[in-house]
Parts: structure tokens; C-alpha cells; sequence
């Protein structure tokens, strides 16, 4: 019931709740006594509160039986708040619970963010202007500005600018997985294509797209086919050219539905405004064939320049979990002199059935140990000149990885740095992520790991490297 002044009796207790709600009463001049009882009390009861004009409101949180007042005097009055509780909602369909008959509860997991506040991080984002991957500190089409990040094609025909996450974050099966962005189509009204959401080189993706129609569009891309291009009809007022929230939730398994959200300006709220229905529509096949995707953001000029913008994203695992990897590892034992490499690991670019690797490696730990005093450097790179020579074999059955200790030449200009071991003579030294659950160092599809001795002669070396890889 709504806030109301409750008629009180001096003679007898009222029961002044309608059902066993959350309540508030307050008394606003003399003593009334308040009770609980299933049973009305009579006047005689000793046992209750006393609530008068002087004292704070009292909540009742929770109640499982009758609330009940007296009035003390007749200028004894009593206010009463009854509120009704949270809806509980058990979930839609038939699967709620679990075998046990417990209810479902999800717990969202977060797979990737990407903020833009100072740069666009080059161990989170890469870039390629014109299909060519540039450094991310000197790209003019992929850049922070003003804190967000600014996508634009470029100013001739054909331009075209990709960002997107190093990352290509995995489903997991079972749970929802769910992108959410803030995005502004600048260049909807515009002849070029725009593109946001889950994508992996035109190979495959889930996203949104304006095609210089002022529309928005759902888009499913699967094997290098566009299989969907859904005008979204809005059932509301809005302007795709400024900034809004936009969010993709998939079933997917493979086979189930894809909703589109965007955010309703008259209400603050997202909106569902567009499904693809994939449910009992496939014949042995998959709505996307991988659903490792990276988190991207493209820009195509096809006659005019198009940019648009975004102030954050992430892809998050609806009930997920930090994710499994499959154990990997390289060692050598070689004889090397300064200035030579001792082994190099790399993450192939495509797989094996020549499609964009996406199998992430998320790097554990690396353990070096010489007969002589000796010093030794780990290098990272993904330019391919930076290696010469040398086979470059799986480590083992079943993973793409793939290893390197007979190269023939080394460029550590083409290298970056990221840590230094100074090995006394006969041991060894280990390094290791110190929290790989919160720290990321991972290696992705382009990706090399060079180690190199920097100092001795004639110097037997022992290289372990370890790392987990996603399978």
C-alpha cells in the first residue's frame, strides 16, 4: 500500500500492514506501541516498541507476520510506508535450475576492455592503415583524441583503416557472450563503410555497419561472406552520428540467436532493436564458423572519408569464468657465443588450414641457466625480418606454435626488449608472470619470442619457455 496516516484506537491494537512487506513507520506526536503477532493482541500486551515523535523512523526490512500500533493518547499518530519488495525474476524459459532444482545464478566475467584515455595501447591494439599493419604511436587514422578513439578511412578512395584488440578473447561454451561499446557513427550520412563489433579479417564477425545511408545495420559474417545484412528499424528517436551505447549478446553454440541493443535516449536505458534468429534455420553449419573474435573497428572510404569514434568497449562472458589454456613449452640446450640467438618462439599468423590464427598464448614463465657466467636478453617482436633462417617445426602435436634454434642471423633493431637475465656461472634463473590471472603477456597470431645472449663465450645454454595456449 502507499504512505498513509493510519486511524489508531486507544482501546484496542490495528493491524496497519496489508501484506508482509518492507515497511516504514513514524510517529509524528504521542507514544504509540508497536507490536508483532500473527493474532491480534489484546490491549494488555506487554511486549512491544515504543515509537513517539521524537525517534527516527522504523524500518522493518523484513517481515513474516502481522505488523500491529496502539494508540497511546488521541493525538498519538502513526505514518506508514509499505513498499513493496524487489521482483525476483527466476529467469525466462523452462531451464532455470540446475539438475539439483537450485536456481541459476550468472555472474558476468569480463574478457576484454579497451579505454583511450592517453593513447591507443599497442600491447592491447593493432592498427593497419590500407591493410597494412603500422605502428600504433605514428598511425594518423587510428589515434586518441580527447580521450576516445577516432577511426577514420582516410582522405582517398579505397582508404581504409582497421583497430582492432590483439586479443580475440574466446567463447565459452554454455555462457552468453555479450559486447558493449560507446560509439559515434560520424560518417553514417557519409559514401565510405563504418564497421564496429566483433570481427577477425573479414574472416568472420558479429557487428554493427552504416553503408552511407544514414542506416544502421546487423551484420553476421561467417567464412569471409557476409551472410547478414539487417537494416535495423529503430522504434524510437535517434541520431547514429553522436555518441550512444550499443551491445550484442549472442547464444551462439554455434547455432542460436544474435540480439543488437542500442541505447533509448528517452529512457537512459539500452533497447532491444534488432535478432537474428538462428534457431532451427541451419543445416550443418554454424552461424560463424570462429567465435574467437577481435574486438575492431573499421573504416572504408569508398568515395568520401568516414570516421567515427568510440569511448570504451568490452566483451564480456555472461556467467564466464578465466578461461582454460593447454600447457606449451620450448627448450634447447646450445652452445652460443654474445651476439647469438639461443631460441626463438613465434605464434604463426595463419593455422594450419591457412585462416588468421587466433589462438592466443598467454606467456608464463622463462627459465635460462649457463655453465659459464653469462648475460641474456628476451626480446619481443612481429616483424618476420627480425629472424633469418633456420626451420621453424610445431613444438608438439595438436598446438600451432612453433620454435627456432637454428637461425642464421638475428636484427634486434627490429626487437623490443621486455626483460634481462645476468646468469652466474653453473645455475640458473627464472622468471615468471607474477599474476598472469590479472597481468596480461600474451602472444598472439604474428607474434615472436627471441632469446638472445648478450655476453660469454663458448657459453652452453639452457632455454625453457612456458606459456598457455588457447585451444
Amino acid at each position: 500500500m502507499p504512505t498513509v496516516s493510519v486511524n489508531l484506537d486507544t482501546t484496542q491494537y490495528v493491524q496497519v500492514n496489508s501484506a508482509f512487506n518492507p515497511m516504514v513507520l513514524q510517529a509524528h506526536r504521542d507514544e504509540v506501541r508497536i507490536t508483532l503477532s500473527e493474532l491480534k493482541p489484546a490491549k494488555s500486551n506487554t511486549v512491544f516498541h515504543i515509537l513517539s515523535g521524537d525517534d527516527a523512523p522504523l524500518h522493518l526490512n523484513s517481515i513474516d507476520t502481522n505488523v500491529w500500533a496502539l494508540a497511546i493518547t488521541d493525538k498519538s499518530s502513526l505514518i506508514v510506508s509499505e513498499t513493496e519488495p524487489f521482483p525476483v525474476v527466476a529467469g525466462l524459459g523452462d531451464l532455470t535450475t540446475d539438475a539439483w532444482g537450485a536456481q541459476k545464478v550468472t555472474h558476468d566475467f569480463s574478457l576484454f576492455h579497451g579505454m583511450f584515455t592517453f593513447d591507443v595501447p599497442p600491447s592491447m591494439w593493432l592498427i593497419y592503415e590500407d591493410e597494412v599493419e603500422v605502428p600504433n604511436s605514428t598511425s594518423t587514422r587510428g589515434t586518441s583524441v580527447n580521450g576516445y578513439l577516432n577511426i577514420t578511412s582516410g582522405a582517398s578512395v579505397n582508404d581504409s583503416c582497421w583497430v582492432e584488440s590483439r586479443r580475440h578473447p574466446r567463447y565459452q561454451p554454455n555462457r552468453g557472450l555479450k559486447y558493449a561499446a560507446s560509439l559515434g557513427f560520424k560518417g553514417a550520412n557519409l559514401d565510405g563503410i563504418l564497421k564496429a563489433g566483433l570481427i577477425v579479417d573479414s574472416e568472420n564477425g558479429v557487428y554493427f555497419k552504416t553503408i552511407g545511408d544514414g542506416e544502421l545495420y546487423a551484420c553476421i559474417m561467417n567464412n569471409g561472406v557476409e551472410t547478414h545484412t539487417e537494416q535495423i528499424v529503430f522504434p524510437f528517436d535517434i541520431d547514429i552520428t553522436k555518441g550512444n551505447i550499443y551491445d550484442i549478446q549472442m547464444q551462439w553454440r554455434g547455432v542460436g540467436n544474435i540480439k543488437f541493443y542500442v541505447g533509448n535516449s528517452s529512457t537512459g536505458l539500452l533497447q532491444l532493436v534488432h535478432t537474428i534468429e538462428f534457431l532451427n534455420t541451419l543445416d550443418e553449419q554454424l552461424s560463424v564458423r570462429n567465435p574467437a573474435l577481435s574486438l575492431a573497428f573499421h573504416a572504408k572510404n569508398i568515395t568520401q572519408e568516414v570516421s567515427m569514434w568510440c569511448g570504451c568497449v568490452d566483451l564480456t562472458s555472461e556467467g564466464g569464468h578465466i578461461d582454460r589454456e593447454q600447457y606449451g613449452e620450448a627448450s634447447i640446450t646450445k652452445t652460443v657465443n654474445a651476439g647469438d640467438a639461443v631460441i626463438a618462439v613465434r605464434n604463426p599468423t595463419l593455422a594450419p588450414n591457412g585462416k588468421i590464427n587466433t589462438r592466443d598464448l598467454r606467456l608464463v614463465r622463462i627459465t635460462i641457466g649457463a655453465d659459464k657466467k653469462a648475460n641474456y636478453k628476451a626480446y619481443q617482436t612481429r616483424d618476420p625480418a627480425a629472424v633469418t633462417g633456420g626451420a621453424w617445426p610445431q613444438v608438439k602435436t595438436g598446438s600451432f606454435v612453433e620454435g627456432n634454434s637454428t637461425m642464421t642471423a638475428i636484427n634486434t633493431g627490429l626487437m623490443e626488449e621486455f626483460s634481462a637475465f645476468k646468469i652466474p656461472a653453473g645455475t640458473s634463473l627464472e622468471k615468471t608472470n607474477p599474476s598472469s590471472e590479472s597481468i596480461d603477456f600474451f602472444g598472439i597470431h604474428g607474434d615472436y619470442i627471441v632469446i638472445v645472449c648478450e655476453t660469454g663465450v663458448g657459453v652452453e645454454t639452457d632455454v625453457n619457455i612456458e606459456w598457455g595456449e588457447e585451444i
